[in-house]
């Protein structure tokens, strides 16, 4: 990255506090700038590992209506 480890530590220090922020006090949080993708639940681009949602045998629902078992 040719960056300062200081630099890098700032960069993931605010990361931490805006998605703590958002978490806590159910604050939008914008992610925006680069390549990135949310797993759709059907393990399509979820990387090496496969997609987590489908592992251990458990219940995962993003609301009442659509909710799959894993």
């Amino acid at each position: 990255m040719n960056i300062s480890r200081t630099t890098v530590q700032g960069i993931y220090d605010e990361a931490r506090r805006k998605l703590a922020e958002s978490l806590v006090n159910g604050k939008v949080l914008w992610i925006e700038g680069g390549e990135y993708q949310l797993c759709d639940g059907n393990g399509n681009g979820c990387g090496r590992g496969g997609c987590r949602r489908h592992r251990c045998g458990r219940v995962f629902a993003d609301n009442e209506e659509n909710q799959s078992e894993i």
